[in-house]
């Protein structure tokens, strides 16, 4: 199933596998779990959360430092 996926101002349409869930999308776009948030729909959402055909998703990669 396709998916519409925004990165950093870009949109892409992915493919995912029924049941995946937003870990899986992260590791298919060789993106860490750990240095991004995700919004699914205008909602964010943990990375267990299960992805569905027509889904809308935000990816925002978030940077920690000092």
């Amino acid at each position: 199933m396709k998916v519409l996926v925004r990165i950093g101002g870009r949109t892409e349409e992915v493919d995912v596998g029924d049941g995946d869930n937003i870990t899986a999308l992260l590791n298919r776009l060789k993106i860490n779990p750990e240095t991004a948030i995700v919004s699914k729909n205008g909602s964010f959402v943990p990375d267990d959360d299960t992805i569905e055909e027509g889904n809308e998703l935000t990816v925002i990669k978030v940077a920690s430092g000092g």
